[in-house]
């Protein structure tokens, strides 16, 4: 028995799925990685910009060292914020983590609103956003304040 037109009912079905299903593929075989961030500790700092403005904005700064757990694509940091802000400013430029590698940079934003006290630590976790709008949570940090003094309550 000859089923070779049977191939050809195929044909159609096959152009109109295969599309959906390479899209499909793509997506599924592009997993987050694991996001490593190790903060160097006594470089963790905030402060207050355009301080007594009311359009002040809270900056923090620290530097880590970063990689993650994907053999084959390159994470791209585009976004950092603390959590429970967003982003004022956002980096002028993308940090790259290369698979296989270590990447040592300054991870600095200014954001609002302002959730920290002035002349008290902020403790709070840094969120990286990658290339894929994708989102990466650290441990909490302890963040010195660097700004002016409070000024004591006049009596």
């Amino acid at each position: 028995m000859d089923l070779r037109w049977l191939s050809n009912l195929t044909k159609p079905f096959s152009s109109l799925l295969n599309p959906p299903a390479e899209r499909l593929g793509k997506w599924l075989g592009r997993r987050k990685p694991r996001l490593y961030v190790h903060i160097v500790p006594m470089e963790c700092i905030w402060c207050i910009s355009n301080d007594g403005n009311p359009n002040a904005k809270m900056q923090v700064i620290t530097w880590a060292d970063l990689n993650h757990d994907d053999d084959t694509q390159t994470v791209i940091i585009t976004d950092i914020y603390a959590e429970g802000t967003a982003s004022h400013i956002i980096p002028v430029h993308s940090l790259a983590i290369p698979p296989h590698r270590m990447v040592h940079n300054q991870l600095a934003c200014f954001v609002t609103p302002v959730t920290g006290t002035r002349g008290q630590r902020l403790v709070t976790r840094l969120v990286l956003v990658d290339q894929f709008k994708r989102k990466y949570k650290t441990e909490k940090i302890s963040f010195r304040w660097i700004g002016k003094s409070p000024e004591p309550p006049k009596p």
